[in-house]
């Protein structure tokens, strides 16, 4: 089954919090794919995810949001990334 709907988890840095919602985000079996934005170039979020065993459907983006352009910048590319009619934040 092919999804219409990507999810777009916008952070910046935020680990503890990325850990529980890719805990969750495994235990329900979601078959959405997932963009991560993280904002922290010092960020330990992109080995996180690389020590998960199934991340298919799960793409980190690295990002350095120094300003609200920067945020901004994210938010425009994450949603370039998105290859579904419809995303969710």
């Amino acid at each position: 089954m092919t999804s219409e709907l990507t999810l777009l988890l916008t952070l910046k840095g935020r680990e503890a919090f990325t850990k529980r919602f890719l805990a969750y985000y495994s235990a329900v079996a979601s078959n959405y794919p997932l963009l991560i934005g993280d904002g922290d170039p010092d960020s330990s979020v992109g080995t996180i995810i690389s020590s998960m065993q199934d991340v298919d459907n799960i793409e980190y983006l690295e990002f350095n949001d120094a300003s609200a352009k920067d945020f901004f910048f994210k938010i425009k590319t994450m949603l370039e990334k998105a290859k579904t009619p419809y995303v969710m934040f």
